[in-house]
């Protein structure tokens, strides 16, 4: 299937511009054994995760954005597909995950709404 995503073109400097972004469709694959896939509706950009695009930002927890990776934000979407046991077809869901269309996830990293 086509994702879009949108990717860390550069760091921003100051208040973050379109040209710090770019948005590319790749293919992905649909979920594997613990997986869930992920189409998300709702993606955030706050004051926290905007300084996590500084190169200097993060830690060995989480580390800074990578230049040419997905950004990375709070998102809120809905369970399109799931070989997970815990997560369900239709279930209303909140996680740290990109920001592109469709996202992969185990429970770990969401929580149900």
């Amino acid at each position: 299937m086509n994702n879009t995503q949108v990717l860390l073109k550069r760091r921003p400097n100051g208040a973050p511009v379109a040209a710090d972004f770019e948005a590319v469709t790749t293919v992905m694959a649909g979920p594997q054994d613990g997986e869930a896939l992920i189409k998300n509706e709702y993606i955030s950009m706050d004051a926290g995760f905007r300084n996590w695009m500084d190169e200097d930002a993060g830690d060995a927890v989480l580390p800074a954005m990578a230049l040419g990776q997905p950004v990375m934000g709070l998102t809120v979407g809905v369970v399109a597909e799931s070989r997970h046991a815990t997560l369900k077809e239709g279930d209303l869901v909140m996680g740290r995950l990109a920001w592109e269309q469709y996202s992969l996830a185990g429970d770990d990293f969401l929580v149900v709404l």
